[in-house]
């Protein structure tokens, strides 16, 4: 609102189709692990899935070269990864047990990295 921004409609929002302002990926809950609240949250990996489903229809929508320039001057914001570590603490989960610590977040990190990585390449 500060900045005179259009509200960021969520990407599964029932009947808006209009993204050029935008849209929301996120999932409250997921993680950078699929594990993480599976079957409650979009993962991570779903959401670039989505994210790669929408470059195709702004081509479709406004062609090749105006699709990949709104693309590119676009602002990204990702912020994911605690509910990894939440998630394997509250619910008492055997996962610290099966990997160190190290082990874990070099997992969330690998998790992060793939999907920035696969995102610029589409970009």
């Amino acid at each position: 609102e500060f900045a005179n921004l259009p509200f960021i409609t969520p990407l599964l929002y029932p009947g808006y189709h209009q993204y050029t302002d935008g849209t929301n990926l996120a999932s409250s809950g997921a993680g950078a692990l699929v594990e993480t609240h599976r079957g409650l949250v979009i993962d991570l990996k779903t959401q670039l899935r989505y994210f790669e489903n929408l470059g195709r229809l702004l081509s479709k929508e406004f062609g090749d070269a105006e699709a990949k320039t709104l693309l590119m001057r676009a602002v990204y914001l990702i912020s994911i990864g605690t509910n990894d570590y939440l998630a394997s603490i509250v619910t008492n989960s055997s996962t610290f047990q099966t990997y160190s610590q190290e082990e874990y977040v070099d997992m969330v990190i690998g998790n992060l990295t793939i999907v920035i990585k696969v995102t610029k390449i589409n970009i």
